[in-house]
This record gives C-alpha cells, structure tokens and sequence, in this order.
C-alpha cells in the first residue's frame, strides 16, 4: 500500500497566484514549529478554503486533485470512469427515473437552510449584537491582505480586491458581510 500526501503545495500556490498569510497560527492558536517548513517557506501558510475564492482557483482544486488520482490511474482516468458509470446506470434506469433524483441539490439545499441558524437562535448565541445594534448587513473593509475576519464571531474568510461590493455569508455565524475596498 502507498499512503501519498497531495494538496496545496508552494507551486501551487504561486502558480495558481493564491494567497500566502503571514504567519503560522493555527486555529487553535498555536504557532507551528516546523523548523524545515519556516526555513523553506518563512513563516507564512495558504489555507486550503483559499481554493473557494472564486472560479478559477475551485479549477486549481480540481486540477491539483485531478493530477493527483492520474499519477497512479492514468490521464485517461476520467474518461473510463465515465464509462464504467454509463454502463452501472444502465442498470439503474428504474433508479434514476425517479423524479426525486432531477432535483437533489435543491433537496440537499433546503435540508442545510432547515439546520441554518435563525434570528432566534442567533440573538440567543450573540446576544453581544443586540447591544452593537448589528443589522442584517454590514459593512466590512477590506485591504490588500486578501484575508479578513467576521465583525461578529471573528471567524477568518478570503476575499480579493475584485470583491469589492460584494455580498458574503460568514460561514460560521451566517451574518451577511459587504465587503467594502478601504478608500471608496
């Protein structure tokens, strides 16, 4: 058996020109002490969610991924799996006849706003907002950091600068953040 690591290399994250972070905390707070990794690289790291940015650096996931299953199953992979799952369907057809199945990602999304946190809930686990008087939307400034941190529960998020005007959900406390260029 071979157990390989892949993910997020240094190549990567220049090539697909993802955003390095500096410094080594973890979400814990610790601070890494890697001595090989801090002389390679400083102290400086690229969180994976900076793979959910935008388009183009979800295709980076995809290729990095997709590069990673070819090195042992060959760059025709994919066009064998397709074929092997034409031909398992074939023998699903009752299956995937069934209406249920066209609209799935519709079901799985109402299922993850049922368990969505609500304004009940929310003035009950950040009660620290009645006193801010934090509305439904809120500004948040940002820079050309590329990282940024919920006003609310200081979960961290990704952004660039062409974000500007955009509106985000914080995927920790679901506060809805504009994201506002420092200086416009």
């Amino acid at each position: 058996m071979v157990i390989e690591r892949f993910g997020l290399n240094a190549d990567d994250i220049e090539g697909y020109d993802l955003m390095w972070i500096d410094n080594l905390k973890t979400g814990s707070g610790r601070e890494s002490d890697d001595y090989e990794y801090i002389r390679r690289f400083g102290e400086r790291k690229c969180e994976a969610n900076a793979l959910f940015k935008n388009d183009e650096t979800l295709k980076a996931g995809v290729e990095i991924c997709r590069r990673a299953i070819e090195k042992y199953y060959g760059k025709d992979a994919k066009d064998r799996f397709e074929k092997k799952e034409e031909e398992a369907k074939k023998g699903l057809t009752q299956i995937y006849a069934d209406p249920m199945w066209s609209n799935i990602s519709e079901k799985i999304d109402e299922m993850i706003d049922s368990y969505s946190i609500g304004e009940e809930e929310r003035k009950e686990e950040f009660p620290q907002d009645q006193e801010k008087n934090i509305s439904e939307e809120v500004d948040v400034k940002i820079d050309d950091k590329h990282y940024g941190l919920c006003p609310r529960c200081n979960c961290s998020f990704d952004y660039s600068t062409d974000d500007d005007g955009r509106l985000v959900k914080c995927r920790d406390c679901g506060l809805s953040m504009r994201l506002r260029l420092e200086g416009t």
